[in-house]
C-alpha cells in the first residue's frame, strides 16, 4: 500500500452497494469536500458466490462456488474489486473529493483490511455505508460494521439507508 506523506483525511470502505455510494454523499454533506478521500474496495474469497456485480460503468461477472482458485481466479478477482474501487472514485470525484482508490486482496476479513489500511493510510476517519442483512446472512457473513465499531480506533462515520 502506498502511504501519502500528509496522511489521507478520510477513508471510505467501498463495495459497490447503493449504501457504499450513498455514503459517498452522506461524508461530503458532514466532513466538507476539502479533505482527500482513499477509496478503498476489499476481495475477500468467501465473497465470490456473487452471480453479477453491476454498476453504472462496470458489468462483471463472476463464476459461483470457489473450489480450487486458481490464479486466472485471482487475477479477475483482483480486476473486479479495481473496478469498483475505480468507480467508487468516480463518484467521490463527481462529489468534490481529491480522491483516488486503492484494493486488498490479502485473504483477511474485509474488516481486518479495512484497520490494517487505516493505519497505512494514515486515515483520520473511516466512512461506510451500512446494509441489512436478514437474520441467516448476518449469522453466515458477520457485520463487518460492528466488527469496525469494536476494534478500529479510528472514528468511524455509518451512513445508513432511511428505512421505508
Amino acid at each position: 500500500m502506498e502511504q501519502s506523506e500528509e496522511g489521507a483525511e478520510i477513508l471510505l470502505a467501498f463495495d459497490g452497494s447503493p449504501q457504499s455510494s450513498e455514503a459517498i454523499g452522506c461524508a461530503a454533506h458532514l466532513l466538507g469536500t476539502d479533505r482527500r478521500m482513499i477509496v478503498f474496495s476489499v476481495w475477500e474469497p468467501r465473497l465470490m458466490d456473487i452471480d453479477l456485480l453491476q454498476t453504472e460503468h462496470t458489468k462483471i461477472t463472476e463464476t459461483k462456488g470457489l473450489g480450487h482458485i486458481r490464479s486466472s481466479d485471482i487475477q479477475a478477482a483482483r480486476q473486479l474489486t479495481q473496478a469498483v474501487a475505480d468507480h467508487g472514485t468516480r463518484l467521490a470525484r463527481e462529489e468534490g473529493f481529491d480522491a483516488r482508490g486503492e484494493i486488498a486482496c490479502g485473504g483477511h476479513s474485509v474488516a481486518a483490511e479495512i484497520i490494517q489500511a487505516l493505519g497505512d493510510y494514515e486515515a483520520e476517519v473511516l466512512v461506510i455505508g451500512s446494509k441489512r442483512h436478514s437474520g441467516m446472512a448476518s449469522a453466515l457473513l458477520g457485520s463487518t460494521v460492528q466488527t469496525l465499531l469494536h476494534k478500529a480506533v479510528t472514528p468511524i462515520l455509518v451512513a445508513r439507508n432511511p428505512v421505508g
